[in-house]
């Protein structure tokens, strides 16, 4: 068996199916776990989980992203929200598999660094109070792709030193932290194998988010998702239309995506999952004109659910 086998059995969350939904297809800005219906245009987490129960999904990626989606906000939740936050869990029959966490670490500011650090150790704490196994990652802006032309080589020696501080929380709290190639140092294949073999710790992998280098780039994911599966442990499906730059992300299945192709080397490869839903922004720019409607994207949800139940092997 590979490495990335062993790895992936020895993740506490991946034992009975492959496939979770993540609450960014309803994105929330508020700080703290909240139970009202709807907020600005953005869904409360109790709303996100109905749909995604009611989809048919058994278990959930939850969201813990600053600024951008606040479900679940570890630095704001007392023990009585984290009893709330387990009996909406268990109300609606769905297991936590990771922790959308995205903090940034490689930042011009070491005080920014500092404080996103303390942020990135409450979300590991939160994934292993959850059982979850895994806290999604990035390491600077996303919009950042060439950073060696952003940052000098003393602010990315930094970065290294702030992920050997992570890397001791991960093994006391038996997480790993999987960095997702949404910009930074893991952009392109050729980065993320450089940032892994630099990092060269079991505790920390690739999140693979299927839409980022169609839309960064106009490449195919297939193209150098072969490479990378020795690190891949999480992966977001993510389909998207309209070419480079389009922020279209339909529901899984009605984009430009071959996820056949996608499946395939993942078979191949013996990947054990998990596989994360990321959709229900059908209309345009996500953070900006995404559906209004908790209806419409409970059904961008489920028709992504009944794609990819023509690929068996997924719930086995």
């Amino acid at each position: 068996m590979t490495e990335l086998f062993l790895l992936l059995n020895w993740i506490p969350a991946i034992v009975e199916d492959l496939l979770g939904c993540s609450t960014f297809c309803y994105r929330k800005l508020d700080l703290t776990l909240d139970r009202r219906t709807k907020l600005f245009g953005e869904f409360a987490l109790e709303r996100a989980l109905c749909g995604i129960s009611k989809a048919g999904f058994k278990f959930v990626e939850l969201a813990s992203v600053p600024g951008m989606c606040h479900h679940v906000m570890p630095e704001h939740m007392t023990e009585r929200d984290f009893e709330r936050l387990n009996i909406l869990l268990d109300d609606f029959g769905l297991k936590p598999m990771s922790v959308c966490g995205h903090v940034i670490l490689l930042d011009k500011d070491p005080e920014a660094e500092r404080k996103a650090f303390e942020l990135l150790k409450k979300r590991i704490e939160l994934a292993s109070r959850l059982k979850a196994g895994i806290v999604i990652m990035r390491t600077t802006d996303p919009m950042i792709s060439d950073v060696k032309a952003v940052f000098s080589d003393k602010e990315i020696e930094r970065f290294y030193e702030n992920i050997k501080g992570a890397i001791d929380f991960c093994q006391k709290n038996d997480v790993i932290l999987a960095i997702e190639n949404d910009g930074g140092l893991t952009v392109t294949a050729e980065a993320a194998l450089e940032t892994m073999k630099r990092i060269d710790s079991k505790y920390v992998r690739l999140n693979y988010d299927t839409a980022s280098l169609p839309f960064r780039f106009g490449l195919k994911p297939e193209d150098e998702l072969e490479q990378l599966m020795k690190y891949i442990v999480h992966v977001h499906l993510h389909d998207v239309r309209g070419g480079k730059g389009s922020y279209v992300f339909p529901a899984i299945g009605d984009g430009e995506l071959n996820f056949g192709k996608i499946f395939e080397i993942a078979k191949k490869h013996d990947f054990k999952g998990p596989f994360s839903v990321e959709t229900g922004f059908g209309k345009g720019d996500r953070m900006k004109s995404g559906s209004e409607k908790p209806e419409e994207v409970d059904e961008i949800v489920a028709k992504s659910l009944r794609y990819l139940q023509g690929y068996s092997w997924l719930f086995q």
